[in-house]
């Protein structure tokens, strides 16, 4: 997988992560 394929991945992965969780899921991921 090319490497801006998987940054992109990476970006709508966490935005879709953080929706869910909001910003207390974060803080303890983070």
């Amino acid at each position: 997988m090319p490497a801006h394929d998987y940054r992109a991945e990476m970006s709508i992965r966490f935005a879709i992560w953080e929706h869910i969780t909001g910003v207390a899921g974060l803080a303890t991921a983070a």
